[in-house]
């Protein structure tokens, strides 16, 4: 649902008012970094900024900047945008998570930040959770935005304006329950829709988004999890995590278990210790070091985790 309602541009945006004034008023001539709280839309709202600027879908390239780390990486990076292309001379890079930026690669990218000639058909935009890491340095090349999560009205017109292009009805109590497990994060909001929308019990319906939200766990992922606690043979087991790794890393998988074994153990409605020591030897095992890849790593962990 969050995937199908991502708006495409700053009308569809709910919220952030006083950004989107901004946006509309400013030249798109220099660099710019988006701060703000995860899932906040900081990369939605790039990609937007993008499109005003006349890029092309496939003259924007998103990196995280994990991925950055070696110097050499930023390099080819920075060698593309000044290439010609058959979309058209405007070229967009988004940075995200660009306070994880390696020392090295941070120098790489301060180079072409300071000559007016490399950014004139380009536009670097920022996006950062952590806006205190970034330095003095690299803050003043860019024009510094910020962007909100929702305040509980603006979450509920977009909780309505989703439900009634759906043709969902929810009670008040099922729409108070997802605004308030959501905190202001859109993609939250959306994708918890689905998650209770069949649900009438409302304890029952705060638990699951209870387990959900925590961690903005994977639907899929969360099923995986499921199998694992409820003691499922192996080969129910595989197949699910077989049509995981299709379109998800490893390591996201372990961790958003990990991330649901910690939300459980958080919840309110955990009090059985038979469960907590079987959560505990899960995380352990996923949080090992093995020296086999990364792939036969995860399935190795769980598949140990059913032997004990």
């Amino acid at each position: 649902m969050h995937i199908k309602y991502r708006p495409t541009s700053l009308e569809q945006v709910f919220g952030n008012k006083d950004l989107k004034t901004v946006l509309r008023s400013i030249r798109l001539d220099r660099p710019i970094l988006l701060s703000g709280h995860y899932g906040c839309g900081k990369t939605t709202i790039a990609r937007i900024i993008a499109a005003e600027f006349g890029a092309d879908e496939f003259s924007i390239t998103e990196q995280d900047c994990e991925n950055l780390s070696q110097v050499s990486n930023m390099r080819e990076e920075l060698t593309k945008l000044n290439k010609s292309s058959i979309f058209g001379k405007k070229r967009v890079f988004i940075l995200d998570e660009i306070h994880g930026l390696s020392d090295k690669s941070l120098k790489q990218l301060l180079i072409p930040l300071e000559k007016k000639e490399f950014i004139q058909d380009v536009l670097i935009i920022g996006c950062t959770t952590e806006i205190n890491k970034i330095s003095k340095i690299l803050l003043s090349r860019f024009i510094v935005l910020q962007v909100d999560l929702l305040a509980d009205n603006e979450a509920r017109s977009l909780l309505d304006y989703v439900l009634t292009s759906e043709g969902l009805q929810f009670e008040k109590w099922k729409k108070e329950l997802l605004i308030l497990k959501a905190e202001g994060i859109p993609r939250i909001l959306l994708k918890n829709i689905n998650v209770i929308k069949n649900i009438d019990n409302i304890d029952k319906a705060r638990y699951v988004l209870e387990i959900s939200t925590l961690g903005d766990i994977d639907e899929d992922i969360l099923r995986l999890y499921k199998l694992l606690i409820s003691n499922t043979i192996w080969v129910i087991i595989q197949q699910s995590l077989i049509e995981l790794l299709k379109t998800k890393t490893p390591n996201s998988i372990r961790i958003g278990l990990q991330n649901l074994i910690g939300g459980r153990l958080l919840s309110s409605y955990f009090n059985n210790d038979t469960e907590g020591i079987k959560l505990i030897n899960l995380y352990n095992i996923l949080d090992r070091e093995y020296t086999i890849p990364e792939k036969a790593n995860l399935i190795v962990c769980l598949y140990s985790f059913l032997k004990i």
